[in-house]
């Protein structure tokens, strides 16, 4: 055997590693992204429910303090104007933490933290929320000075307008 043999044997032996190398490194990069995807999952599972366990509390609060729970509806049966300064600020504290909660999963949605299905089931409260005449006249004057992002506000007024202006036409009264 010459030497240009055995560098042709030597060549050959090398592209087969190259071959190997790169065949082990494929099967490395798709088991390294199927554990990426697996993380992802858990991080936005954790995160939607970390969203959840907040909303829960907040409606805790509302269903175990009976004075809270008077209060709103109080806000709902006579309106703002009709509580005390204690009272209307209870109620804004507590309608001021849960559009934040809101926000909170619409920002998670926008960023893919939370998938379009878990926004629209978590974004049925806000709906349901805005759609009170009494909550719908609040809004329209405390929504700029809140400072909510402006396409968090378009959503805000789009749920209160999903059965038509009256909701917030009755507000107004």
């Amino acid at each position: 055997m010459n030497w240009e043999a055995i560098g042709a044997v030597g060549e050959i032996v090398a592209a087969l590693g190259v071959i190997i190398s790169l065949i082990y490194l494929g099967v490395q990069i798709r088991h390294s992204a199927q554990q990426t995807q697996i993380n992802t999952k858990s991080i936005q599972a954790r995160a939607y429910q970390q969203l959840i366990d907040h909303h829960t509390t907040l409606n805790l609060q509302l269903a175990t303090q009976r004075e809270l729970f008077e209060v709103i509806h109080r806000a709902e049966i006579k309106g703002l104007d009709q509580l005390t300064l204690v009272d209307r600020n209870r109620w804004e504290v507590f309608m001021a933490s849960s559009l934040r909660s809101f926000l909170n999963g619409y920002y998670m949605h926008k960023e893919g933290l939370i998938s379009d299905e878990q926004w629209h089931n978590f974004s049925f409260g806000l709906e349901t929320m805005a759609r009170r005449p009494v909550f719908a006249k609040w809004w329209r004057q405390e929504k700029a000075g809140r400072k909510f992002p402006d396409d968090f506000a378009d959503i805000v007024d789009q749920a209160g307008r999903i059965h038509g202006d009256d909701v917030l036409n009755k507000g107004s009264a």
